[in-house]
């Protein structure tokens, strides 16, 4: 079944009200030049891009020196792609044939996958051990993949249909497929099963440009809206591990198109062309959001956790480049007078091209901020006896990167509340990075209802300087019998002689408790007596809360006439729910 967010209910126009930031914040630096060409990537700190020569060039932040040329082996090479050591991209064999192939650095050597039989290959992507690409087979472009721990290469399509833009995550790859007149279709293959899923396919719509992060698939596709008829471009999804169906997550009915989604985690984003913002969907919130920005049309977002980035055309209609680190956005480039193409981001770290082939990194500057910490949030203490205490433990953490400072804790209802503060730090209370402080939060319930109350904490954090902790509980009534021992064993006594020990009944709970009937069982040896003999007329019996007649002691007599084990059960009778009746077993053993 489809599913549908309205934009008209669901976006928030204040990126404020969406708690999204990083508990680091970081934000781009100043731009410096790294090199010249197009089509930069950006993994970690490596960055590569096609050189104005046709090279391939890799640019490693973390070293110092120039970018190298990795593609020594091939000429007229483009499309480089880059994830952890390995890189791959299109390009010319110097060595006849001269043919156009996929070529792949592994941080050491150039290798050259096998083609399968594919030729002008287009589009190549690499994700741990896999490398895709579509490429023709004489009928149709197809799909191939190359396992770069097996050095294998397969042919993950032959169906009939025109096979392009792959994209791929571990094992994992989506393509859109043409086989007209049914338009552009999508297609998720999991590389492990050997297994092929067609998701989306219907006369008259289109489905453009999947990407895919793990096993999730986001793509722009046509929607068909009637009275009147109108054919936009929707933003769906297909989670294959969770519901294997697509899932329309955009409605945009009457205004415009949504294009260029992308995907990271559990988080999409995508451009609105007519609109000024980009889009934000965190599927674990369920809200869209537009990111705010002082741009007059955005296009192309790229998203790391977060942390968006996107090319913009400003009040002064330039290019730029803007990043948006979970709250604030940023004007990354401030070029004036270059058009700002293609960003990328890993982390905080953005990667561009000017319309010049100039390329541009920005390395993320780590603001030091406090970032305060509050676990539980929540802590329910349950059903607690009436004037009875039970404790939790409040810790407060500062995860941040500067000193955090706790200005003050106090409780909402103050001296009303049946909660109290215990170890409560000297205040202002001043934590270093990853240092913590433990508080003991007390409940002693004074009446048998339940009750609520909120810890509040005080802070310097930027973000979040008032943490709120909901505390609850419920103070119950109790009825509740102790009997000490529960057992016992006089051991060996002499016939004609006698021991004695005491068995002590107990009112634990915080109701008058009644006592009914002690007594021993039928079955049990008349050796063993209650000295003295207690009186059937004082029953019923009545123990106190608290006090020495909270309790009585029973004092119990083993008088052997014979030789032989002896054993008796003494049973006490109450109105405690769920000890009614209470058994002592005694025994002991007559010797001459």
């Amino acid at each position: 079944m489809r599913t549908r967010i309205n934009l008209t209910f669901f976006i928030v126009f204040l990126a404020g009200l969406f708690i999204c930031a990083s508990a680091q914040a970081a934000q781009p630096g100043d731009p410096i030049i790294i090199g010249y060409g197009f089509n930069p990537q950006i993994y970690g700190k490596k960055i590569v891009w096609q050189g104005t020569d046709g090279d391939i060039y890799l640019y490693d932040a973390e070293e110092v020196g120039p970018a190298l040329v990795i593609s020594n082996s091939s000429s007229n090479n483009s499309d480089p792609q880059i994830h952890g050591d390995y890189i791959c991209w299109v390009g010319i064999e110097d060595v006849e044939p001269y043919a156009l192939r996929v070529f792949l650095y592994d941080g050491v050597q150039c290798i050259k996958p096998g083609m399968a039989g594919g030729i002008s290959p287009t589009d190549p992507q690499v994700s741990d051990e896999l490398v895709v690409w579509s490429a023709y087979d004489g009928d149709n472009d197809e799909i191939y993949a190359y396992d770069i721990s097996s050095g294998l290469t397969d042919k993950l399509t032959n169906d009939g249909y025109d096979n392009q833009h792959p994209q791929v995550s571990g094992e994992h790859v989506t393509w859109e497929g043409n086989n007209f007149p049914m338009y552009v279709s999508l297609f998720f293959y999991d590389f492990q099963e050997s297994r092929k899923e067609k998701v989306r396919e219907e006369i008259g719509v289109d489905n453009w440009r999947p990407q895919i992060y793990d096993d999730t698939i986001v793509w722009w596709g046509g929607v068909i809206y009637p009275d009147p008829i109108w054919y936009k471009l929707e933003i769906f999804m297909y989670d294959e591990g969770d519901d294997p169906h697509p899932v329309q997550i955009t409605e945009c009915h009457g205004t415009n198109s949504l294009v260029c989604p992308q995907i990271w985690d559990k988080k999409i984003v995508w451009d609105d062309p007519n609109h000024p913002y980009i889009n934000f969907y965190d599927r674990m919130v369920g809200q869209i959001i537009n990111i705010p920005s002082t741009c007059n049309y955005t296009f192309y977002p790229q998203i790391w956790d977060n942390q968006v980035v996107w090319e913009g055309l400003n009040e002064f209609w330039n290019y730029e480049i803007y990043f948006w680190d979970g709250s604030t956005t940023y004007n990354v480039s401030n070029s004036g007078d270059e058009a700002d193409h293609a960003p990328q981001i890993y982390e905080s770290d953005i990667v561009w091209q000017t319309d010049l082939g100039v390329i541009y990194f920005a390395e993320a500057e780590v603001l030091t901020e406090p970032d305060i910490e509050v676990s539980p949030l929540v802590y329910d203490f349950g059903e607690v006896w009436v004037n009875v205490t039970a404790t939790a433990t409040v810790t407060i953490s500062n995860e941040g990167d500067d000193d955090l400072t706790v200005e003050d804790i106090y409780l909402e209802l103050g001296s009303l509340s049946d909660f109290t503060i215990r170890k409560k730090p000297n205040l202002p209370k001043v934590l270093e990075p990853d240092e913590s402080v433990e508080l003991t939060i007390a409940y002693r319930p004074s009446s048998a209802v339940s009750s609520a109350d909120v810890l509040e904490i005080i802070s310097d954090d930027p973000d979040e300087g008032l943490v709120e902790v909901s505390l609850s509980g419920e103070g119950v009534l109790y009825r509740d019998i102790a009997v000490s021992p529960i057992m016992y064993d006089f051991g060996e006594v002499q016939t004609g002689h006698s021991a004695t020990t005491t068995v002590t009944i107990s009112n634990v709970g915080n109701l008058l408790l009644t006592l009914y009937d002690i007594g021993f069982t039928p079955e049990s040896s008349d050796a063993f007596s209650i000295v003295p003999e207690i009186d059937p007329n004082d029953f019923p019996l009545v123990l106190r809360t608290r006090g020495p007649r909270a309790s009585i002691d029973i004092e119990i007599e083993f008088s052997p006439l014979d030789i032989g084990e002896k054993s008796a059960v003494l049973e006490i009778e109450s109105n405690d729910p769920d000890e009614d009746i209470v058994e002592v077993s005694i025994s002991g053993e007559g010797i001459e």
